[in-house]
């Protein structure tokens, strides 16, 4: 039995690995990873007095893009489940 679990736990690792590098790959990941960056490079330019509102959008993006990824991963795991797309 333990072994049977090893074998699911390598697989299921093997699935969120391949569901990772295919969200990495994709336009809406790439497009707030894009804002992420610009968001990063005007905070490093800036004068103290719009970092607040820039630390603001970084936050807010970095949540985006956190629940995005969060959200497709559990609705990949739930096809996967189901054996079928929704």
């Amino acid at each position: 039995m333990k072994e049977l679990t090893k074998v699911a736990k390598e697989i299921m690792a093997k699935r969120v690995e391949d569901i990772c590098n295919d969200l990495a790959h994709s336009e809406w990941y790439r497009d707030i990873q894009n804002e992420i960056i610009m968001v990063r490079r005007q905070l490093i330019n800036t004068e103290s007095k719009n970092s607040r509102d820039l630390l603001e959008l970084y936050d807010s993006l970095c949540l985006k893009l956190h629940c995005k990824t969060a959200d497709e991963l559990y609705l990949n795991a739930y096809i996967d489940g189901r054996g079928s797309e929704i």
